[in-house]
């Protein structure tokens, strides 16, 4: 039996991971080894289901954090073009960034939080935490070992 346990970082609520993962490999098996997200949530609706306390069945609820997700989708996608970037070249930017801040969290434009010295650290510390994360889930890959390299020697 194989142990699982949930990522750094992971917001799932309602159910150990070991119960998730033995769960969602059952899943996988009953649909002939290919698990989805809609098969997830097909098996999940029965209030019995091991996985039902991890998804908002109240649908008013879980539409209203569905647009928040697109909205978080469409500030992440939206990017500035920077004219004459380097010897006249043209570069697409994102044009907002997700900080923390004193505040709660938000987006700010990519110009003003790499201008503010705090958040800019805090754009580059999560930078660094999505390359560790990256490097973490292609670890087994030996044909990135090269960049992995180049990642350690300018890791601070």
């Amino acid at each position: 039996m194989a142990k699982y346990i949930y990522r750094v970082g992971a917001r799932v609520k309602g159910v150990s991971a070991q119960v998730a993962g033995d769960t969602l490999t059952k899943i996988k098996k009953k649909n002939k080894g290919t698990l989805t997200p809609e098969k997830v949530v097909e098996e999940s609706r029965n209030k019995d289901a091991p996985l039902h306390d991890c998804f908002i069945w109240n649908n008013t609820e879980a539409a209203n954090l569905y647009r928040e997700e697109r909205a978080r989708h469409l500030i992440r996608s939206v990017q500035v073009v920077i004219e004459d970037y380097d010897e006249g070249e043209s570069v697409p930017v994102r044009a907002f960034v997700h900080v923390e801040g004193d505040d709660s969290p938000r987006y700010v434009s990519t110009k003003d939080a790499l201008s503010d010295p705090e958040l800019r650290q805090e754009v580059l510390e999560r930078a660094m935490n999505d390359l560790r994360s990256w490097r973490e889930r292609y670890k087994e890959l030996n044909e990135l070992a090269d960049i992995f390299m180049a990642m350690d020697t300018v890791a601070v």
